[in-house]
């Protein structure tokens, strides 16, 4: 019987060849001169390594070669925290401590499946079917998952599932790489210690899966150096956003019936396009620059070669398209938590996929590698699956009628065995039309000639003699196909031997191992931190930088929670030190929205950007622009439809004189008192929005107040039927405390510029102007830099 070559191509090792020192020596001799065959110069630089022990070994690596590094079976490329040697057994029920008799005959029943597919598939690695678990007991890897919903409406997503697994735990390498685990943690034990391998991973995350009703599978198989190690350097950050292509779209032209012509164009049309041909060329060379700098980054990205590519151990997990909607398959990277297309490169081969119910095994070419592969795990020519499941009847849809009697009406004892062992690794009888394909490469079926009669197979999960009882009890051979067609084929699967998942509500929300978490990728680092973890509340921190050693940072973007400011945001550009933090809504005093300001100044002579949450404040400010001179105010929603204001500074007022002191609230001790300097305010601008209630020759559309020059000006809106707007101009009298002080209008301290010839009488003047003084004096007196931070 042929077996599939299934890539990578790895010869089968036995347990006591894979603890053999000579016999990893002697992989290693042969992956080196796999490395040197395309370049025999290399050979002479290459050191070839001892056998040391891994105490001693990282002294003497640092003379290897990289490649020759990673070939030691101890290698790490950094350093990591390794799961617990032993376990208390005390901790555990006595389903980790011990089999019963339905899981003794399941392990019976794996073994001689094991056996027969190493006996006919001689160059395929070992098969991941019964490792250990905690208490050192083996156990079916089906039965290690246990579906589980939990009551966090996250986990209800295979998204949110992902996320969770990926952050939850932390990551342990496999040592070696190249090597399935020989112990396999329940979920449980898993989610306690908050660690695990990449099949750990898998099992948990496949479980919470299993639990919400998708139809998910961990998958066994073969990965990239870097998906295996958790690598993400030379990814680009999935929070870097990319921008977006702006679509030039033409501007609608006016399509008036009378307009005002243009002017006429005097310029040269030949000098136009001449500068429109420079202008093009100058495109097309940045376009080409910037193109050539991404190849260049690109190619400088790229991972160095891998000594044991195709040979490191990977487990994932398959989503299947149909149930919850899935309209189509994808893998999951346990690891990241993010998920992958069928055909993607990150993984290079599939060995076998399992759920809690089943477990199949790859029968399909993946030399060169997976995107052709079809996951029907109906399918016999493409997955041999371990249990059987239903009836014969049910799996023989491409079974040769004719050759599947002559088979049947024989029913001799090596016949009836020979039998046994294709129902047991489920090698259907196919029509010859069915093995054409070139990905396909199935074992042949057990012919008489050359395959004599097995002599025990008792450690099956049903009796070879089932088939001659079902054969004798019919009487013609058409009773006898019937009767083995309709015969079922099941195994009585044991339950989950593992222990419920379990995640408090405290764990739920720490989420992280140590209380954060660090993700390099190219020019850029991730921070998440747990909610209250960090004493300024911050739960997410990115950091971008220019070069690939994260060295020189660009700018910085954090993010918090459960302040009490209700800062949630804060990004910071480094060279320039421009800070912008946003704010949530139910500050005090200021309703905040966004402040955007310049780190190292600090006072009112600085640049300054707020915006407000407008409906929240009494006066309606939405934003406010500050620079050393001047400061700009916009309102929304005021009762006298105020939504501008703008104020001037002049020269900063200096104080002299002897500093004065005060004494304390608890009056013990004296201290002094300095009055810092001052902006002088040399003019108010105010404008209001139309007032339909009013006319337009009453209603105020823009007030100065010109502070030095003791001057008020007001500009009214203009009429529908105006071209110009009526102006009045007001000095403003000098300031009295005597209340029986009346305002004295003089021709030479009011001038106006009317439209209409309506005049206004002395006393409507006296109250435009007494409405003009009280405001710039209400103005002056409040503070003009508010508390708004």
């Amino acid at each position: 019987m042929t077996s599939s070559p299934l890539s990578p191509s790895v010869s089968e090792r036995s347990q006591s060849e894979q603890s053999n020192p000579e016999r990893e020596l002697e992989l290693e001799q042969e992956v080196t001169a796999s490395i040197t065959a395309d370049d025999p110069s290399q050979i002479d630089s290459l050191v070839k390594p001892e056998k040391t022990c891994p105490d001693t070994e990282s002294n003497k690596s640092g003379n290897m070669s990289p490649e020759l590094e990673e070939l030691n079976p101890v290698y790490l490329p950094k350093e990591y925290e390794m799961l617990p040697e032993q376990f208390d057994l005390a901790e555990f029920p006595e389903s980790y401590k011990q089999n019963n008799v339905k899981e003794a005959r399941l392990l019976d029943y794996c073994e001689n499946f094991r056996r027969q597919y190493t006996n006919l598939c001689p160059d395929r690695t070992r098969l991941l079917l019964i490792p250990e678990n905690e208490c050192g007991l083996e156990k079916f890897v089906c039965t290690t998952l246990n579906p589980t919903q939990l009551s966090y409406p996250e986990l209800y997503t295979w998204d949110g599932a992902a996320s969770l697994v990926a952050d939850f735990l932390e990551f342990v390498p496999l040592v070696p790489s190249t090597e399935l685990p020989k112990r396999l943690l329940s979920p449980a034990t898993t989610v306690k210690i908050q660690k695990g391998t990449c099949f750990e991973y898998a099992t948990l995350l496949c479980s919470l899966l299993l639990g919400v009703g998708y139809d998910a599978y961990v998958v066994s198989g073969y990965a990239t150096r870097e998906c295996c190690y958790m690598d993400q350097t030379r990814l680009i950050s999935p929070y870097v956003k990319r921008e977006e292509k702006r679509v030039s779209s033409e501007e609608e032209t006016d399509s008036r019936k009378y307009m005002i012509r243009p002017p006429r164009d005097l310029t040269s049309q030949f000098e136009q396009a001449c500068l429109a041909k420079e202008l093009q060329a100058e495109a097309e060379r940045a376009r080409l620059e910037k193109e050539q700098a991404e190849l260049e980054e690109e190619e400088a990205c790229k991972p160095p070669r891998d000594p044991l590519y195709g040979l490191r151990v990977h487990a994932w997990v398959l989503v299947l398209a149909g149930k919850r909607e899935v309209p189509e398959s994808f893998f999951i990277e346990p690891l990241t938590g993010i998920a992958h297309p069928l055909d993607t490169p990150l993984y290079l081969g599939i060995e076998s996929v399992w759920n809690a119910n089943n477990y199949w095994v790859n029968m399909q070419d993946c030399s060169t590698g997976i995107a052709h592969m079809e996951y029907n795990l109906d399918n016999g020519l493409h997955w041999e699956y371990l249990l059987p499941s239903g009836s014969i009847r049910g799996k023989s849809g491409t079974m040769d009628l004719e050759f599947g009697r002559s088979q049947l009406t024989d029913t001799s004892d090596w016949a009836r065995e020979a039998m046994q062992v294709q129902s047991t690794l489920n090698f259907e009888l196919i029509s010859h039309d069915s093995t054409q394909s070139s990905h396909i490469a199935m074992p042949t079926t057990i012919s008489i000639q050359h395959h004599p009669a097995p002599q025990n197979l008792s450690g099956t999960g049903y009796q070879t003699s089932d088939y001659g009882d079902a054969l004798k009890a019919r009487g013609t051979a058409g009773k006898q196909i019937a009767s083995l067609e309709d015969k079922l084929l099941l195994m009585d699967l044991p339950p989950s031997w593992t222990l419920p998942i379990r995640i408090d509500q405290e764990a739920y929300e720490f989420r992280y191992p140590k209380g954060h978490k660090t993700t390099l990728y190219r020019r850029c680092k991730a921070e998440v931190f747990a909610p209250f973890s960090a004493p300024d509340g911050v739960v997410f921190r990115l950091t971008n930088y220019t070069d690939r050693e994260w060295k020189h940072p660009i700018d910085v973007l954090e993010k918090f929670k459960q302040r009490a400011d209700k800062l949630i945001q804060r990004y910071t550009v480094i060279k320039t030190n421009r800070t912008t933090e946003t704010f949530d809504h139910g500050r005090q005093t200021s309703h905040l929205a966004e402040h955007c300001f310049v780190r190292q100044h600090h006072g009112p002579q600085t640049y300054r950007s707020m915006t407000f949450y407008s409906s929240a404040r009494v006066d309606g400010l939405q934003k406010r622009e500050q620079t050393p001179t001047t400061m700009k105010e916009h309102f929304v929603g005021r009762a006298d439809r105020m939504y501008y204001r703008e104020v001037l500074f002049g020269a900063k007022v200096k104080k002299f004189g002897p500093a004065q002191m005060a004494k304390e609230s608890d009056g013990s001790a004296l201290v002094c008192v300095t009055t810092s300097s001052q902006l002088a305010i040399d003019k108010i601008i105010e404008r209001f929005s139309r007032n339909p209630s009013v006319e337009a020759d009453d209603d105020v559309a823009e007030r100065i107040f010109h502070i030095v020059e003791d001057r008020i000006l007001l500009t009214y809106h203009i009429g529908e039927d105006r071209i110009a707007a009526c102006t009045r101009e007001f000095i403003k009298p000098p300031p009295s405390d005597d209340r029986r002080n009346t305002i004295q209008l003089h021709s030479d301290t009011h001038t106006s510029f009317q439209v209409s010839r309506c005049t206004f009488s002395e006393g409507h003047l006296h109250s435009i102007n007494a409405g003009c003084i009280n405001p710039e004096t209400s103005r002056l007196d409040s503070p003009i830099f508010d508390v708004s931070l």
